[in-house]
């Protein structure tokens, strides 16, 4: 198991390549943000351009009635 810490806007992208240069099946995501709506944003949007799921994926949003969460989600 590896945890890695940090920026999400700079270790997502580098994270979802390692999981797909390992070939490794990725089937649950959770996004919690830093409860603002441009990160909530941010994060969507670096997971949705850098991973296809190859498995069926969970992807679940926190945080979701916390108004500036809710709409950087929409």
């Amino acid at each position: 198991m590896e945890f890695w810490v940090g920026d999400s806007k700079l270790l997502l992208p580098a994270l979802l390549n390692h999981i797909t240069s390992q070939g490794e099946p990725l089937a649950f995501v959770l996004i919690d943000g830093d409860h603002s709506t441009e990160a909530v944003k941010t994060d969507i949007n670096l997971f949705l351009a850098h991973y296809r799921p190859i498995v069926p994926l969970y992807l679940l949003m926190h945080d979701t009635f916390y108004p500036p969460c809710r709409q950087g989600i929409l």
